[in-house]
């Protein structure tokens, strides 16, 4: 019996180390917005323009062959219709890189109104696919995005697992 009780203690020992020292590789991005990253993502750019401020940052996980990028803009102006303002951003987006969006979904989550939506473009004169979130809030718009190259797969799964873990933080 004592046996018995030290094997049922043992395996809940056990169990509970494994729950408790999964990382969910959470990150904030200069306290602007959180997101999933399978370690540090690294700041990219910043510059300003004409709309406002961008800020980027991202990780290349060369191995599987998927970006991870987040970023933020700080309009000028105060956008009079959030909805207008996400689709034009993302369908603007993909144009930008000779792509379209494929698929997209307006949402409100936690007040804000989100888009999630895949595009196809070429990067680099590859085939990409980036599955993301835009989010909008006062004059800001958060993104957060798993692109992957000549195959959407693992960034469909990628993203499907991590996207609850998209926050506006400002």
């Amino acid at each position: 019996m004592n046996n018995l009780f030290l094997f049922i203690l043992l395996l809940l020992s056990l169990i509970c180390t494994l729950s408790c020292s999964k990382q969910t590789n959470i990150y904030s991005i200069e306290g602007y917005l959180e997101a999933y990253f399978p370690d540090q993502p690294i700041f990219h750019k910043r510059f300003e323009n004409e709309a406002g401020k961008f800020v980027f940052y991202n990780y290349q996980d060369d191995y599987e062959n998927i970006q991870y990028v987040a970023l933020y803009i700080i309009l000028r102006e105060k956008p009079k219709d959030n909805k207008s303002r996400l689709y034009n951003y993302v369908h603007l987006a993909a144009e930008g890189w000779e792509g379209d969006v494929i698929k997209y979904e307006l949402i409100e989550h936690d007040g804000n109104d989100e888009i999630l939506y895949v595009s196809e473009t070429i990067k680099n004169y590859e085939l990409v696919y980036e599955f993301g979130v835009v989010a909008i809030k006062g004059n800001t718009i958060f993104q957060w995005a798993v692109e992957e190259r000549d195959d959407m797969v693992e960034a469909d799964r990628i993203f499907g697992e991590n996207v609850k873990y998209f926050k506006v933080l400002k």
